[in-house]
């Protein structure tokens, strides 16, 4: 029996998280009422209104004066410059011609701010990141360090605020100032198959827009497409779609959208597709959505449409395994209502790593294994909860192979084998091939996003993203986005929302360190944990259910040969919490079926 601890990760998930069940039926189609007059309700009183930074007259304390300056640009990128010119001197006014990009960085230490004669001198050490776009995306851009000056002074004759007498070369915006005065918010956007929505993030200006004004602006991100790297996975709305007005101000159980040439209402499955997507991307359940669409109008209410997101998450708890004794066996099996996948036969005690998914009744296993000498070989498995039938091997040999991970459907899936990136397949022979459109380097590990459209790859040590092809087609890679990362040594990557990852390396004094980073690299939060001076080398996530907005969800990793839990503490796993009591082995390769 299982100890008091031995459960302790799948209790934890059980109550925070639930697996994801694939939907039946077209999500949105139910719960709508067509043509249907709506009481009118008041206005949300509430309304926060704009999130204002400091201005420049502010505060006379330099420390503080430099804190209000760096976050001067916050708000739309087309306002930022002139923001900034709020806070200079007449002549530093004049001299000053910076482009109109807004560059988003990440300050290296604090500022240092020297005391002259004729006022402060200020030196900043940055990380660039990316580029804030007018359309609320960061587009990231290789990881480059630089140092930049500025000065400021007191004003003449009496006048003891403060003024920037030398400004800056170019608009910075401190990535502490955009998570302080944006607001992440995923566009949602339907895969190219029409089966899933694929969040695009974009950040929400919050100086300029009041929370009335957000579904206009949500929409305009809608209307004007996803980001170039995500397009070969998704469909945007038709060249011709508009609003037809703004969005007006949501009450507390209504929003109303009005648009032209959108969808052909002709096509009542399309105009659900379409109000689903909305939905989605308005990000409140709790609202009716009155659709208008030329001379269709319809509203839509309830939760159903939750599963067309493939993130959102079900009732049912989510198994995590490890492997022990060449075997994959479920973590806390014990616990009330988890689903324990079926076993391999008897026989069968060759696992080094492992990939479990299940879709409808049907159970898939991909398993890394000894292949002879020092090769290593996959081997794919498929049955129900009756039993795994015996592994097949496919074509695959190598000296290394990283976690397989299976793709949204269960038909395929990807793996990282001597540098190179993998695709198996189902079927009665199965087969594993290279993948085309990675980017040029050696593979080392690569993790596929739950809506099974877009797929992280560490590449010569560097983070990318892409657009992954279809599941009933040679699975391909789209052109890549590189994403800047405050990491060295990059070693593993899962997703841990749907819209950041979670990476594993080295800090500069060589310590091992897990940070969650969003898909553009504009947003870093380390995990708390003490991961010591090994190696992570392998390293998997529970993506969190996009409706609860807890953050970043749960980890299971390996380091030294070892599986490790991290979710609100750190824990080394036993044989104990395996089911295999009294055994000293310790598991490895520890996961979450999906």
């Amino acid at each position: 029996m299982p100890g008091p601890r031995s459960g302790r990760v799948a209790a934890l998930l059980a109550s925070a998280v639930a697996l994801t069940l694939p939907g039946c039926g077209l999500p949105g189609s139910s719960d709508v009422i067509v043509r249907g007059e709506v009481q009118r309700s008041a206005p949300v009183s509430d309304d926060a209104g704009t999130w204002e930074p400091p201005g420049r007259d502010a505060t006379t304390v330099p420390q503080d004066f430099v804190k209000n300056f760096l976050a001067a640009p916050a708000g739309e990128p087309s306002r930022a410059q002139a923001r900034v010119r709020r806070f200079l001197a007449p002549e530093a006014d004049e001299a000053w011609r910076p482009a109109d990009t807004v560059h988003v960085a990440r300050l290296v230490g604090e500022p240092i701010i020297n005391r002259r004669p004729s006022g402060y001198d200020v030196q900043l050490q940055v990380e660039h990141l990316g580029e804030l776009a007018d359309n609320g995306a960061v587009v990231p851009r290789p990881r480059a360090a630089a140092r930049y000056r500025f000065s400021f002074a007191e004003g003449e004759r009496g006048d003891n605020s403060l003024y920037v007498t030398a400004a800056l070369p170019l608009i910075l915006l401190q990535d502490a100032v955009l998570r302080q005065y944006y607001e992440s918010r995923p566009v949602y956007f339907w895969s190219a198959d029409e089966t899933t929505l694929v969040p695009d993030m974009r950040y929400l200006p919050r100086r300029d827009v009041t929370a009335a004004q957000i579904p206009t602006q949500i929409l305009d991100w809608m209307l004007g497409g996803p980001v170039p790297w995500l397009r070969p996975a998704v469909r945007a709305l038709p060249p011709g779609a508009a609003r037809r007005g703004n969005v007006p101000a949501p009450t507390r159980d209504r929003i109303e959208v009005t648009l032209s040439k959108a969808v052909d209402t002709d096509r009542r499955e399309q105009v659900d597709k379409l109000a689903t997507q909305l939905r989605w991307s308005l990000g409140d359940s709790e609202q009716t959505l009155r659709l208008r669409v030329d001379e269709f109008q319809a509203d839509y209410g309830g939760a159903d449409y939750q599963r067309a997101n493939a993130a959102y998450r079900g009732s049912r708890p989510v198994t995590a395994m490890a492997v022990l004794g060449g075997r994959p066996r479920p973590i806390g099996a014990s616990t009330p209502g988890l689903v324990v996948p079926p076993e391999l036969p008897s026989g069968y005690r060759l696992a080094r790593r492992a990939a479990y998914t299940m879709v409808g009744v049907v159970w898939s296993a991909a398993i890394v294994r000894p292949a002879g000498g020092k090769d290593l070989g996959l081997d794919l498995a498929f049955g129900s909860e009756a039993g795994l039938e015996p592994p097949r091997p496919t074509s695959l040999r190598a000296r290394s192979v990283g976690r397989p991970v299976w793709i949204r459907g269960g038909r395929s899936g990807l793996v990282a084998a001597d540098g190179r990136l993998y695709s198996f397949r189902a079927g009665k022979q199965p087969r594993a091939t290279p993948v085309a459109g990675a980017p040029v380097g050696r593979v080392g590990a690569v993790a596929v996003a739950p809506d099974g459209q877009r797929v992280a790859l560490l590449v010569g040590g560097v983070l990318y993203v892409a657009a992954l092809g279809a599941d009933d087609a040679p699975v391909g890679i789209g052109p890549a986005q590189r994403v800047p990362v405050a990491l060295g040594g990059l070693t593993a990557v899962d997703f841990s929302e749907e819209g950041r990852l979670v990476v594993a390396g080295r800090l500069p004094d060589g310590r091992a360190q897990l940070v969650d980073v969003t898909l553009d690299g504009a947003l870093q939060t380390p995990r708390a944990g003490q991961f010591g001076a090994a190696a992570i080398t392998q390293l998997v996530a529970l993506p969190s259910d996009p409706t609860s907005r807890s953050g970043p969800g749960p980890v299971l990793y390996e380091a030294n040969g070892l599986a490790y839990e991290l979710y609100s503490v750190e824990r080394r796993l036993t044989a104990e919490d395996v089911g295999v009591p009294g055994s000293t082995a310790y598991p490895s390769a520890p996961f979450f079926v999906t």
